[in-house]
């Protein structure tokens, strides 16, 4: 297989390597500026610095080859400027793939930038062979010789539209995607009676790569632990309803280490949240609660600042709302007096990732509770709107402690002098003056309550760019987040998998394709997961349940990734590199599961022609569509 896997899929490689411009893929600038600086200058490093010189002729190359084509090219892009932006900063991100990318930088100094970019991007064509080659290894392990799938899977792989256009780009998924295919074959070998102790010492090996190559990898270190657990308890034959239960108990213990209680539900931090400046508990049991037994709590330390935003997540509500007059209001105390700020509105305005506050009022608080209110108009170009608490601790003052509860936002203008009252704890309604009203965001008194990460945990991820909190609590917002994930996030990535390129601009259009394309996914997972039922129960169906995991794992990883996003203007969409770690598990299902179905249906000696010929035509649909974009 090697003697035409190989030079084929390094045609494919070569095609997408010239095909795609310069700099036309995924923060291409930024993460080929990473490597250079390791191969040129690494001393810049240590300080997160960059090289003006480099930098320049970088973005005069973007010019030249029509980056900013239609987009707006920054102003004062080719100046004397100190700092020259061509994208977003990517030194944070672990090193090995840069390091590897490296290494040939040092040997063509000499040579313009747009040379020495193609050399990097070389180095991605190699992992690219690579990632393929893994492919066919592992499903080496599952078939007998001369099955169709020891060939279809690595040649849907390559075949893929998007795949060789983001393994042929200067991005750290390349190495992600690279590593984890080999822990993947690496692990899976742990199942067959063919396991060598190479293979243990390999898997270690590439979780460990993984580690240092980005952090969607990361998640090799837990399936490596799963890998060797159900290889062990396989091996011994033993029932696999004990080993669930067993992980089951061991998710749970897992959980109650890493989550506490005391998130106030519907109350979210602020994805870029300053560390040491969270509140250690947003929900508050207190014998002052006006409402209930519970208010909101935030612990001010000298120089913090905290937000935290209510969204409200109906859009028809935010559009019955532009322009309109609203009334803001809560009651508000704290340990000893002292000068807050009023609750107040953030805002985006469609196709924007910029969060706009209105200005507050800045009142005198007591420690006993009092209600105050004021009046504002929405914002006509609100897309997103949030009720929005925001509090500065200031510098050499004595940390303070700030209560809220019966927080409300009112349509209409209601008397700022008179305390609402309300009809039960919640919040949700009430009598204000001679007019009732209905509360516009959840969870107003901090009564009900979801769980969140506990504080010296999610202050060492914030210390290291991991914002998880937001996404969390999104998460534990299940009608909110799965109506997004199954209407929106779990669409756009299936077409992105087949029919997205360069920077997700490109696409492959037609209502008839993206169904097409749906079609494949669903009738490929029912069909996959009876193949799965069918098999008999040995090792290697044990394999399959241990690839399933994994590749599950991904997919609702990239899933869940853009609820951190979900407060900014722009609710971002993942890329498929984000799934393509999994790729050879993802082909396989939607190869391997038609040679059952369309067997068990009517025996067909050439059954693979199926999912080839779907295959065939995505990838000539996505060579097109370059072709005709560029």
């Amino acid at each position: 297989m090697l003697v035409w896997l190989t030079p084929l899929t390094l045609c494919v490689g070569v095609l997408f390597l010239f095909l795609i411009p310069p700099w036309q893929h995924y923060d291409e600038p930024t993460h080929f500026e990473y490597a250079w600086l390791i191969a040129n200058r690494p001393d810049k490093l240590a300080d997160q610095a960059v090289d003006s010189t480099m930098r320049r002729e970088t973005a005069a190359s973007m010019v030249v080859h029509d980056f900013y084509t239609p987009l707006l090219q920054p102003p004062n892009l080719l100046s004397d400027a100190n700092p020259l932006s061509i994208g977003i900063l990517e030194l944070h991100h672990p090193p090995l793939y840069y390091r590897i990318v490296a290494l040939p930088l040092r040997l063509v100094r000499h040579l313009d930038v747009v040379s020495q970019l193609r050399v990097a991007r070389l180095v991605s064509l190699l992992m690219f062979v690579g990632t393929v080659l893994a492919s066919a290894a592992f499903i080496r392990l599952l078939t007998p010789e001369h099955h169709p799938l020891r060939w279809l899977v690595p040649v849907g792989v390559l075949l893929t539209p998007p795949f060789p256009d983001i393994m042929t780009a200067v991005n750290n998924d390349v190495g992600a995607i690279f590593v984890l295919t080999l822990f993947i074959w690496a692990t899976s070998a742990f199942f067959t009676e063919q396991v060598k102790v190479w293979h243990i010492v390999a898997a270690i090996a590439f979780a460990a790569a993984a580690f240092y190559t980005k952090s969607t990898a990361f998640v090799a270190l837990p399936f490596l632990l799963l890998a060797s657990v159900m290889a062990w308890w396989g091996r011994r034959g033993w029932r696999w309803r004990w080993l669930a239960l067993l992980v089951g108990i061991a998710g749970i213990a897992t959980a109650a280490l890493v989550f506490t209680t005391g998130d106030a539900a519907h109350w979210h931090r602020l994805r870029y949240t300053i560390p040491n400046q969270s509140t250690p508990g947003l929900r508050d049991t207190t014998v002052n609660a006006p409402l209930g037994s519970a208010a909101l709590r935030i612990d001010l330390k000298p120089g913090a600042q905290v937000s935290l935003l209510n969204p409200i997540v109906s859009e028809e509500r935010i559009q019955a709302l532009r322009g309109r007059t609203v009334t803001i209001g809560a009651f508000m105390w704290a340990s000893e007096p002292a000068r807050v700020k009023m609750p107040t509105l953030a805002w985006s305005p469609a196709g924007s990732i910029q969060l706009h506050t209105l200005p507050a009022e800045a009142v005198d608080v007591s420690t006993e509770p009092r209600f105050y209110a004021w009046t504002t108009t929405v914002p006509e170009e609100a897309a997103r709107l949030h009720y929005v608490i925001q509090q500065s601790g200031a510098r050499n003052t004595p940390p303070l402690t700030l209560w809220l509860d019966g927080m409300v936002l009112v349509e209409g203008q209601f008397p700022s002098t008179i305390t609402p009252q309300f009809l039960d704890e919640t919040a949700q309604r009430g009598v204000w003056g001679d007019a009732s009203f209905e509360n516009l965001i959840r969870n107003g008194s901090a009564e009900a309550a979801w769980p969140r990460l506990r504080p010296a945990i999610e202050e060492w991820l914030t210390a290291r760019r991991y914002y998880p909190g937001t996404a969390l609590g999104m998460l534990f917002d299940v009608r909110t987040s799965s109506t997004l994930i199954i209407t929106q996030v779990l669409p756009f990535l299936l077409h992105a998998y087949m029919g997205r390129f360069a920077w997700g601009h490109i696409t492959i259009e037609g209502t008839l394709w993206r169904w097409l394309i749906f079609a494949w996914f669903g009738l490929s997972s029912l069909s996959g997961i009876w193949w799965w039922i069918r098999q008999p129960n040995t090792l290697r169906k044990a394999v399959l349940l241990y690839a399933g995991l994994v590749g599950a794992g991904i997919w609702g990883i990239a899933l869940v990734w853009p609820l951190q996003y979900q407060f900014l203007g722009v609710f971002s969409m993942p890329a498929p590199r984000y799934v393509y770690p999994a790729i050879t598990i993802s082909t396989l299902l939607l190869t391997g599961s038609w040679a059952w179905w369309l067997h068990s249906q009517r025996p067909i000696h050439r059954w693979w022609l199926v999912p080839l010929l779907l295959y065939g035509t995505f990838f000539i649909l996505g060579i097109h569509s370059l072709i005709s974009y560029y």
